[in-house]
């Protein structure tokens, strides 16, 4: 199992632009604030109103801590079970073990019979290759809502 590049570039991409939008746009809107009108407002605010406003802050530098630790331990968390996930055996042994994807033009094999009787002469020959010891398939099927995987045999 290995890392998508595609998912692995568009999550850098949210990544760089989530930054930009939640720590740079913040800021650069305060460097257009007036200094000395932004003093002449906080003066006018009386202890009681400048109190509120200061709990309000903290009540938000607070929660976002929080929240900041509850992603942190969820991403711990499943980058653990992942770790656990690609450890569990697999109950085979995949050394020697041939896989493939057969795609069937649907003018030839429209009906289910014949993806059936193609499938069955494929894995009939299969089981007759030398040094070959069990052989199976999966297939899929078009039903009317599209394709889905089906068990054939």
């Amino acid at each position: 199992m290995g890392l998508d590049a595609s998912a692995f570039f568009f999550l850098i991409g949210l990544i760089t632009l989530a930054s930009l939008l939640f720590g740079f746009f913040p800021a650069w809107i305060s460097t257009r604030t007036s200094l000395g009108s932004a003093l002449k407002d906080e003066s006018s605010l009386t202890g009681r109103a400048g109190s509120k406003r200061q709990r309000g802050h903290s009540v938000l530098v607070v929660g976002q801590v929080g929240f900041t630790c509850v992603l942190l331990i969820g991403a711990g968390l499943l980058a653990h079970s992942f770790q656990i996930a690609l450890s569990v055996p697999l109950g085979f042994n995949p050394d020697h073990v041939l896989t493939a994807e057969i795609y069937l033009t649907a003018d030839k094999y429209k009906d289910r019979a014949r993806v059936i009787s193609f499938f069955d002469a494929l894995l009939e020959k299969t089981r007759r290759l030398q040094g070959a010891t069990a052989a199976e398939y999966q297939a899929m099927i078009r039903s009317p809502s599209g394709w889905r995987p089906s068990c054939l045999g």
